[in-house]
């Protein structure tokens, strides 16, 4: 068995129950358990994926944008955020969020532990832009 990155070591060790997959080369980060504050959402907890660059630990390449669970509705409907085209992993659908940051990624500071925190923020903001 391949160990896990030290990025994915270190969100569990914080507390965050989190899953390692690879696609075709690609890595992915699964943050389970994710609490998405209820109504309006379909689901009071729920997963999301997170795509992970190649060479994220070794350049600190910018994180962006993140995956729902397909089934993941708001006020009965899907959020205008979320596009429509699915994808399958782990024998799952997702669907791309276009979730962007209002500012500049800024490596070190910026991390897998942050994005995780931004890609939260997308729950609370309900409707909103960004």
């Amino acid at each position: 068995m391949e160990a896990l990155p030290k990025y994915v070591e270190e969100l569990i060790a914080g507390g965050l129950p989190a899953r390692y997959h690879v696609l075709a080369g690609q890595p992915y980060v699964e943050i389970e358990l994710l609490d998405s504050g209820g109504t309006p959402w379909n689901k009071t907890v729920t997963n999301i994926l997170i795509t992970i660059p190649t060479n994220f630990e070794l350049a600190g390449t910018a994180l962006d944008a993140f995956y729902v669970e397909a089934d993941l509705l708001i006020n009965n409907q899907k959020h205008p955020r979320v596009q429509a085209d699915e994808f399958v992993l782990d024998s799952r659908r997702w669907r791309l969020v276009s979730w962007h940051y209002n500012k500049s990624w800024e490596h070190p500071k910026d991390n897998l532990q942050t994005h995780v925190f931004h890609c939260r923020q997308f729950f609370k903001q309900r409707e909103k832009a960004n």
